[in-house]
């Protein structure tokens, strides 16, 4: 990238630009040079943020260069002692990395797909080389900044290969944390970030499942929720629960009683408990009590000889 300029100058502070262009790298070094024909007539100091390096009769020609931190516009500036016309040129140099030249492959890119983790889940990441490795392959250094995302010490980039994977697992956190992978190779680190959230609530079970009482009688459901991070939770007296037939059996939500069903007809009703959106529901079935008899309080001599029960009325003389 390089921009040039000529025009009359004057003895502004930077009133001498090369003319601005647009870098596309972090920490291009930035290189600009001025000629001017004054000779010892006057001076150039080097812009704002440029150091001058060489200069030759004062104003015949001076050098001077910068490192830009951050890609974007830039220009090389002077200031003139003398005002003149001259002729201001700029050049942009992108830093060679260790993998170009000769140099060994390093770490260009880390990425983890994807990038937000809930407790127990995984993400596969990628570390890319600038070149492929070589025989016997490449292996880089991994560390994670936190225990709540666990990473392997290390991944093998194959020979011939630019990149390999390999997995982070998310552990289990109360609150988000954002944590930080670095992948080092050749004293050259990259980095990428994962944010890793409490376990969420994967499904909810209902028991006792398909259940059979008599009418009038009760029936107490418990909740159970298993997360993410493959833990269970019983959740009884946090979920909302409801019965799809009230005429059959209502659900009891009240502290001290929540899942506690009570009968109130018979056929059959769906019982659901309900945690933000995920549910979990069995079947509860209501039947007529069934007729009892007993003969521990029937009058004395009311069975005859065949066995049979016999009632008899008796007449109050």
């Amino acid at each position: 990238m390089a921009a040039q300029r000529q025009a009359p100058g004057t003895r502004a502070t930077d009133g001498v630009t090369s003319g601005a262009a647009s870098t596309t790298a972090n920490g291009d070094l930035i290189f600009g040079v001025v000629m001017d024909d004054s000779g010892l007539f006057g001076t150039i100091a080097a812009g704002t943020g440029f150091t001058r390096r060489a200069f030759v009769n004062n104003m015949d020609l001076v050098t001077e260069d910068a490192v830009q931190g951050t890609a974007g516009p830039v220009a090389a500036t002077f200031t003139f002692k003398l005002a003149d016309r001259y002729l201001a040129q700029m050049a942009a140099f992108k830093a060679a990395g260790a993998g170009t030249g000769g140099g060994g492959p390093i770490p260009s890119l880390l990425a983890c797909n994807p990038a937000t983790l809930v407790a127990g889940a995984t993400a596969t990441c990628t570390v890319t080389l600038t070149q492929a490795a070589p025989s016997g392959g490449s292996t880089v250094s991994l560390l994670s900044s936190s225990t709540a995302l666990s990473v392997p010490s290390s991944v093998t980039v194959p020979a011939n290969s630019t990149l390999a994977t390999f997995t982070a697992t998310a552990g289990t956190v109360t609150t988000t944390q954002t944590v930080t992978v670095t992948a080092t190779l050749g004293g050259v680190s990259t980095t990428t970030t994962v944010n890793v959230s409490a376990a969420a609530l994967a499904s909810m079970a209902v028991t006792p499942g398909n259940a059979s009482i008599a009418l009038a009688a009760k029936q107490q459901y418990a909740a159970t929720g298993s997360y993410t991070d493959g833990s269970t939770q019983n959740l009884t007296g946090s979920v909302s629960w409801s019965s799809s037939a009230a005429g059959v059996a209502t659900i009891s939500n009240t502290v001290g009683s929540q899942g506690l069903a009570s009968s109130v007809g018979t056929g059959s009703t769906t019982i659901t408990a309900t945690s933000d959106t995920v549910t979990g529901s069995t079947t509860l079935t209501v039947a007529a009590a069934p007729l009892q008899i007993t003969t521990s309080s029937l009058p004395a001599r009311q069975c005859g000889r065949d066995g049979l029960v016999r009632l008899y009325h008796q007449h109050q003389r």
